[in-house]
């Protein structure tokens, strides 16, 4: 399994650093919902990244009790995809976000984070 910090935008631009990835990844994300995964496909084929929730089932006010799916991302051969923010429901009691990959040929990733206005 392998572990990445995330980086911060600066309003000056950021040349993100991208990590290889492993078939079981995590990085940090608190629960401000300011993080995101920016996945690049390098290989000739799709690439599905899949993200397990921590908590299959949260609560949902007048609703009831509401179930909580795995996120299964599509990034396309040559492509990248965007994936995120995450909601609490996907982070795990270390405050991380665990993903997987079908397949980690060709593929990098980079753990993002927005910073909050003033």
């Amino acid at each position: 399994m392998g572990s990445y910090t995330p980086i911060s935008i600066v309003p000056t631009g950021l040349a993100p650093s991208y990590n290889s990835v492993a078939l079981a990844d995590t990085f940090a994300s608190p629960q401000d919902q300011l993080t995101f995964l920016h996945v690049k496909n390098g290989s000739g084929s799709a690439v599905t990244v899949t993200i397990a929730p921590y908590l299959t089932s949260v609560p949902n006010g007048l609703a009831g009790t509401q179930t909580v799916s795995s996120l299964s991302v599509s990034v396309p051969a040559s492509g990248d995809r965007m994936i995120g923010p995450f909601a609490p429901a996907f982070i795990d009691a270390s405050g991380n976000v665990n993903v997987s990959y079908s397949s980690i040929t060709s593929v990098t990733a980079a753990a993002i984070r927005m910073p909050r206005v003033a």
